[in-house]
């Protein structure tokens, strides 16, 4: 992994430049329940209008400050995660130009031609995800904590259930679906393997009139990518629906305990109100995160396999990732 690593430092000036930017995006986030609170509590119950309007143009403007940390972080992101794998696509190809006899037959063509593609561009996909959700999800999640906590400790109970709910179907949607991700990556590469013989044998196929035996022997191997591609979608199709339904029982439950609260004097209206604000924040941050547990696994297997093709060329050549 660490070869892998080597990628990112010409990269590091810009990393720090979205920490920056995720941080504000995040503390501007937080801030905005705050302010819907002091509507509700200040404004609304003593009808001051001046009060309101004030208010919802600060949040305006917070939110247009938020809406540009997004942007700015998406263009480095993506300028980021282009220029690492473009490096790593040019090591690659050079590696596997220099490769003998023997390491050829070690890998085969059509396993080395998922590397440079497929498994690259899972590689992509995963630097643009962990630039724009790994850093600001774990800011938020323990921001709203923090924020929630202040407004009310009594229900904090509510929120250590609703993540721990989160956690236990974010691990166990892991355990099955790693597996898979391992599975579907050699499967990409037999699917190569059989389309690039059929290619290559063409006319050797129609002289001896073997069309029908090579289309079964292509549709036995798409149908099992098929079949793992399904299985794996179907499994995390219900992440979703999960997450959505933890959300609304927890708000719910936010709005039983809180009206009682309300109803005794412990609590305001406007707090309880954002209370609820910080509670789908935190959610929402472990949503973002499941989604990378999601992609991690693949990409995992991905880097390792473009790793075994390079970890020989960067060593013996001393070119590095910042080339």
């Amino acid at each position: 992994m660490n070869v892998f690593f080597r990628y990112f430092k010409p990269y590091l000036i810009s990393l720090a430049a979205v920490m920056l930017l995720l941080f504000g995006q995040a503390a501007c986030g937080l801030s905005l329940p705050d302010y819907m609170s002091d509507i509700v509590n200040k404004g609304i119950t003593s009808g001051d209008t001046i009060y309101i309007i004030k208010a919802g143009f600060q949040m305006m403007g917070i939110a247009f400050i938020s809406a540009f940390c997004t942007v700015i972080v998406g263009l480095i992101g993506a300028r980021m995660a282009a220029g690492i794998c473009r490096n790593l696509r040019q090591d690659v190809f050079t590696r596997i130009e220099g490769f003998s006899s023997a390491e050829m037959e070690k890998y085969s063509t059509s396993s080395l031609i998922t590397r440079t593609t497929n498994d690259i561009t899972q590689i992509q996909q995963l630097i643009v995800m962990l630039v724009r959700i790994v850093f600001y999800a774990p800011i938020l999640g323990i921001g709203g904590v923090i924020h929630a906590l202040e407004k009310d400790k009594s229900m904090s109970w509510i929120i250590a259930l609703a993540v721990g709910l989160l956690l236990v179907m974010i691990f166990s949607m892991m355990m099955v679906v790693m597996p898979r991700f391992q599975y579907v990556q050699k499967l990409i590469d037999r699917l190569n393997l059989v389309v690039r013989e059929s290619l290559d044998g063409t006319l050797v196929i129609r002289a001896f009139n073997t069309q029908r035996f090579e289309e079964k022997r292509f549709d036995k191997v798409n149908a099992r990518l098929t079949g793992t591609n399904l299985f794996v979608n179907r499994v995390t199709s219900g992440m979703m629906p999960s997450m959505m339904l933890i959300m609304n029982l927890t708000n719910l439950l936010i709005v039983w305990v809180g009206a009682k609260a309300v109803s005794g004097f412990r609590m305001k209206v406007g707090d309880m109100m954002a209370y609820m604000q910080y509670a789908m924040q935190i959610i929402m941050a472990f949503l973002m995160m499941a989604m990378m547990f999601i992609m991690i696994p693949r990409a995992i297997v991905s880097i390792k396999r473009v790793v075994e093709v390079l970890i020989l060329s960067l060593s013996g050549c001393g070119r590095s990732g910042s080339s």
